[in-house]
């Protein structure tokens, strides 16, 4: 990945800025999503997520290596595993809230739309750098990476945060009932499901599954069941 700009200790990459966009995307429009009479400082929750993030994706793409201090430490490195900048910014969501609690749901609510579309372009930004590449493959759509023809497995992860927040929007009509959030988990368990049995730096189990696949899986099957509980209920009381 050849730096765009460099500037001192900065290297700024096509994905670098692809991210710094991701990141303005979601942080403005989630504030403008987030109800004024919900009463949530939008800026200081949505900073201690960006914090989160970041620290939970460098860690989960450090991890295993032999200098991770150094890594950590290193300023020029924009790269992190989403897996590992979600989970950060749950346990920062959950610090924040536990110090000045507001109202989650709403928040998460607010979140669905922004943080979908922020996903997509940060694939975006692997696919134009040639990172997080696809396993070997001559198909008809196979891109060069690396030194071969691969999925284009950033493409799928875009793809499918796309196409999850436009049904996000059609859903709003349609069901009502269904709280955003849902459609949200129900994104990112779709993308770890499909498009991470593509990754060629993916954890792997014996017989080639994923374990990032199966936590989808049963993450898909939580929100499944949840969906379809709201609307057994939904169904009931009317």
């Amino acid at each position: 990945m050849m730096p765009l700009i460099t500037l001192g200790p900065l290297r700024l990459s096509s994905y670098g800025i692809c991210i710094v966009l991701a990141l303005g995307l979601w942080w403005w429009w989630g504030a403008r999503r987030i109800p004024a009479t919900a009463n949530i400082d939008s800026d200081g929750v949505l900073f201690a997520l960006a914090i989160g993030a970041w620290l939970g994706g460098r860690i989960g793409y450090v991890l295993g290596s032999v200098a991770i201090w150094p890594q950590l430490a290193n300023l020029r490195a924009l790269e992190f595993s989403w897996p590992g900048a979600l989970l950060g910014a749950a346990g920062a969501l959950l610090l924040y809230h536990w110090w000045r609690p507001f109202a989650l749901a709403t928040f998460l609510d607010a979140l669905t739309l922004p943080t979908l579309c922020a996903q997509a372009i940060g694939a975006m930004g692997l696919w134009l750098a040639g990172m997080a590449v696809g396993v070997p493959w001559q198909g008809a759509w196979a891109v060069a990476q690396a030194g071969a023809w691969r999925h284009p497995v950033q493409l799928y992860e875009a793809g499918i945060a796309v196409l999850v927040a436009a049904w996000c929007l059609l859903a709003t009509r349609m069901l009502p009932s269904i709280p955003a959030r849902w459609w949200l988990l129900g994104g990112i368990a779709l993308n770890w499901l499909i498009s991470e049995g593509f990754r060629a730096d993916a954890l792997t189990l014996t017989g080639g599954i994923r374990v990032i696949q199966c936590v989808g899986l049963c993450l898909l099957i939580v929100v499944s069941e949840r969906v379809m509980m709201t609307v057994r209920l939904r169904g009931s009381s009317t």
